[in-house]
């Protein structure tokens, strides 16, 4: 599990109810999660994999994104900018994920 994963997930056993978090093999959130993340206003989420079991309220998933070089460098706290192709009548797009990680 990378230390992005492990950090997320001590965060959510510590304030996500254990019925958010999936107990099977598989990695990811259930749809418990979803409402969880409505009730915190959760705009968007993401993932190095295509777990996501359910999400509604207008939550935004981003799928497969690529993480490794976040974790590698620690870096936890970015800006996030979404570039996704503008398609008519499309329910989603590829998207360009870009993090914007402040050095300073």
């Amino acid at each position: 599990m990378s230390k992005t994963r492990q950090k997320f997930r001590e965060q959510c056993e510590r304030e996500v109810p254990a019925k958010c978090l999936q107990k099977a093999l598989v990695a990811g959130m259930s749809a418990d999660a979803s409402f969880w993340l409505a009730g915190k206003r959760v705009r968007a989420v993401g993932a190095d994999n295509m777990a996501w079991d359910e999400i509604r309220h207008g939550i935004y998933i981003i799928e497969n994104l690529f993480l490794k070089e976040l974790a590698q460098d620690r870096s936890y706290e970015f800006t996030f900018v979404c570039l996704p192709l503008k398609m008519r009548g499309a329910t989603g797009s590829p998207v360009r994920p870009i993090a914007m990680v402040s050095r300073g």
